[in-house]
């Protein structure tokens, strides 16, 4: 693997097409407050920039996607191929961009959301028979299970993956972060309250993000 060398650098997508749009007679949009539109227009068009310090341009179609004024600007989805030589695509729905020398770059995030789950107070004591014996007892402080609700949860993980090849075999390289806002929250299962004293039975905590590089090899 001699004069080998590889970048986990990630190329960045601009999304020039949004930021051109177009009224329905092919002419630039006006600064003036009192102009008159009924549609705006967008060539679905993207400006790739890779690390190595070139770009190129990528369209999914030349013909421009016109919406009513007030409306959402259009999705860009779909497949984007290069207008240049460079033979790229970018397949937007699933993440992908594929390149000429057959490498490819996976863009990936997921984003979650989770509802408080419930969790009880509880507390220990001892229980006195009639004939002075002693027994510990566990009791829930409201006398029912699971009255009490943690709060809710986001979670953001990302994750950037490049293909290659190493000697005729494939190869990825990724690097990960995942619980990228950093929470560190605690989900409490089971809580004791004694002598005035909070105390955790049973619980969870998220401790910030964690970031994870690594690579495989198909022999």
């Amino acid at each position: 693997m001699a004069g080998w060398t590889s970048s986990l650098d990630a190329p960045w997508i601009e999304y020039t097409g949004r930021d051109q749009p177009f009224d329905d007679n092919g002419a630039p949009l006006s600064d003036d407050p009192q102009a008159s539109y009924t549609e705006i227009c967008f060539i679905p068009r993207i400006q790739l920039h890779l690390p190595d310090g070139s770009s190129s341009e990528l369209r999914s179609s030349d013909t421009p996607e016109c919406v009513p004024v007030g409306y959402p600007t259009p999705a860009f989805t779909g497949t984007f191929y290069s207008t240049d030589s460079s033979r790229m695509r970018f397949d937007s729905d699933n993440g992908v961009l594929y390149l000429a020398d057959g490498g490819r770059y996976f863009f990936g995030a997921s984003i979650f959301w989770a509802s408080g789950t419930p969790f009880s107070f509880a507390f220990n004591g001892i229980d006195i028979d009639d004939v002075g014996n002693a027994s510990p007892r566990f009791s829930y402080v409201s006398g029912r299970r699971n009255d009490q609700r943690n709060g809710d949860q986001w979670t953001v993980n990302g994750r950037v993956e490049k293909g290659f090849s190493i000697a005729g075999k494939s190869a990825e390289a990724y690097f990960a972060v995942d619980n990228l806002l950093g929470q560190d929250d605690v989900t409490l299962y089971e809580a004791t309250a004694n002598a005035g004293a909070l105390g955790l039975r049973s619980f969870n905590r998220r401790f910030g993000r964690r970031w994870e590089m690594g690579m495989s090899l198909h022999i």
